[in-house]
């Protein structure tokens, strides 16, 4: 066959999937540059562990200082209703009773550049009121001090409350004696002296189950 009637061979290109080795993890090379920079590393971890051992030697305590409050109570209808509802105790804390107090500690102790804050809450379905502030053991004292004085505002408040109720209770009260008495002493009306006598045991019952607001839980420190 002569040359010129072979038929023409193309060239066939190969082309290799290009790529950069430098983009690849050699992780030989790796462990040869930990193992290399191994005493850095151990003396970066040791002052690592040391200076985290030291700041939590060095830093102060934070401790949770909390007192809780019951709110008074009287009976309406059958039914021991509060003197105010908790939602209500829980605003006058936290827009009138906490801010005095802190103003009033301020004044009385001006070199006291600490800044307190004393927040309220109520557990649910209660009619209690808890106060909470957070300190270290230093602060124990002050924090204890204005607890104690906040929650006194607040009982100072109620007591108003409560003396109102039970003056009206018991005018209440004299009253139906003092009509009691007249009847018996008088025409003898049977439904009428039933009716006072009902009265009168209402109203002694009413005046035994009057209660003040108190502090159930003194202000203390968690452990």
């Amino acid at each position: 066959m002569k040359s010129s009637e072979r038929p023409e061979l193309k060239p066939v290109y190969i082309h290799e999937a290009s790529y950069s080795t430098s983009e690849e993890i050699n992780l030989i090379d790796l462990a040869m540059v930990l193992i290399r920079h191994k005493t850095m590393i151990a003396i970066v971890f040791i002052a690592t562990l040391a200076l985290g051992v030291f700041l939590a030697l060095s830093t102060p305590r934070i401790y949770t200082f909390s007192t809780t409050l019951e709110i008074g109570s009287q009976v309406i209808d059958g039914s021991i209703q509060p003197f105010e509802s908790p939602q209500a105790l829980i605003a006058k804390l936290q827009y009138s009773y906490i801010p005095i107090m802190l103003l009033e500690h301020k004044k009385s102790s001006p070199g006291d550049k600490n800044k307190y804050r004393i927040t309220p809450s109520v557990p649910s379905g209660s009619n209690l009121a808890l106060l909470e502030t957070q300190g270290t053991e230093d602060q124990t004292d002050i924090l204890i001090k204005l607890l104690q004085m906040t929650s006194q505002k607040a009982i100072q408040d109620h007591s108003h409350i409560f003396q109102s109720i039970k003056r009206s209770l018991e005018t209440s009260l004299n009253q139906a004696t003092s009509n009691l008495n007249y009847l018996k002493n008088g025409d003898n009306n049977e439904s009428k002296i039933t009716l006072y006598q009902n009265t009168i045991e209402k109203l002694r019952s009413e005046l035994a189950n009057l209660s003040k607001s108190r502090v159930v839980l003194p202000p203390m420190r968690s452990l």
